[in-house]
């Protein structure tokens, strides 16, 4: 395990009784974020690019601190506004069946990671030119903090399984997310406040918050379950699998609303 603090990177090894600290490097710099590289012990470090002065939007190293490669910011830009916009979406980098992918801030453009390390093209998100810019980034008008940034297309989260790319991404002051089929093409549209319905057993609406291993995982708090399932809208909602609508409603009985998050799996279709 490693954990990232204010330009240092602790690592830990399991061991009987938890987690000891076996090692930690001094960064020179401060990431955003670190990730390992898919079955490897080497490090990937990945920088913001919405402030326009980092050299490297990544860097790769080992758990002895040296560098395998690093990958040039190709938005660096000159600040010329007093306005810095900070996003925690600079870099969305997630794993899809143990590849690591990578989609830069102001790039519509999902890199994959090769085993030699080269960043080859995998899928492009085109926004059509509504993505912010780095012209923009470098001249902030002032009244952006009030007006917000909803003019520009903003790609905010990315997961994927085995037939399914989901991305979240917010225009026009909307949050939707889009679902690609891979096998047939099509692309289908939800609105993330309505998220997926589940017209299975019934439940609250779904949004994707991971995927690991072929299954899309989310979550709820107790007292929000038990308080959906004891609602009207539960109670008469027509359902593919009333068994399983049963289960929920025993489920929901035997929890205290102070009880632990409930953590819901998605099996996509294959």
């Amino acid at each position: 395990m490693t954990v990232l603090t204010r330009g240092e990177l602790y690592f830990y090894t399991e061991t009987d009784t938890g987690f000891l600290m076996s090692k930690h490097h001094v960064l020179g710099t401060q990431p955003q974020y670190v990730d390992f590289l898919p079955e490897q012990d080497n490090i990937l470090l990945s920088f913001t690019a919405s402030t326009g002065e980092n050299d490297y939007q990544c860097v790769g190293i080992n758990p002895d601190g040296d560098t395998l490669f690093k990958r040039p910011n190709f938005y660096k830009f000159i600040r010329n506004s007093k306005v810095v916009m900070a996003f925690n979406f600079d870099n969305i980098i997630y794993n899809d069946n143990e590849e690591i992918k990578l989609k830069g801030f102001l790039s519509d453009t999902v890199f994959t990671i090769s085993d030699d390390y080269s960043f080859v093209p995998y899928v492009i998100l085109n926004t059509g030119g509504k993505s912010m810019t780095a012209d923009f980034l470098s001249n902030v008008p002032p009244s952006v903090m009030t007006s917000g940034t909803g003019e520009f297309l903003q790609v905010s989260e990315i997961l994927e399984v085995e037939r399914f790319l989901f991305c979240k991404y917010s225009y026009q002051q909307v949050t939707s997310w889009i679902v690609y089929d891979k096998d047939t093409g099509q692309l289908h549209q939800f609105n993330g406040k309505d998220l997926l319905k589940d017209d299975i057993s019934g439940g609250l609406n779904i949004e994707p918050r991971f995927s690991c291993d072929g299954l899309i995982y989310s979550w709820t708090d107790a007292l929000k379950f038990k308080t959906y399932i004891s609602g009207d809208e539960f109670r008469e909602t027509k359902v593919l699998n009333p068994d399983r609508k049963a289960e929920l409603q025993k489920l929901a009985e035997s929890l205290e609303e102070d009880d632990n998050h409930l953590l819901i799996a998605i099996t996509p279709k294959k």
